[in-house]
């Protein structure tokens, strides 16, 4: 939400300074690449991280309680329900950026 909020606030700096401006700098201005990069490293630790807990709670399943598994389970799938989500908005932002900005 952060990239997309300074990507909006700089895109319309950048749409009042007419032909003289740069998107770029609008962009590094309101650090919107800098949230855009923690959104994917977050996104794919979150991914990673719920893939290793579930793979370790199939192979030592003696290790743990029904009630652990099922809750392992259902925070694994939210961890996902949101990653992917997330990372595939910040891949389409990040391909927007790369696409738009050296046409403005």
């Amino acid at each position: 939400m952060l990239a997309i909020e300074g990507a909006v606030a700089a895109i319309m700096e950048r749409s009042s300074e007419g032909v003289s401006g740069n998107i770029e700098d609008n962009i590094r201005a309101h650090g919107a690449l800098t949230s855009l990069t923690v959104c994917l490293v977050t996104g794919a630790a979150a991914l990673i991280t719920g893939a290793l807990a579930r793979h370790d709670l199939s192979a030592r399943r003696e290790r743990y309680t029904r009630q652990a598994a099922g809750r392992t389970h259902t925070l694994t799938s939210i961890a996902k329900g949101v990653a992917i989500p997330a990372l595939v908005l910040a891949v389409l932002a990040g391909i927007a950026y790369l696409v738009g900005s050296g046409e403005w």
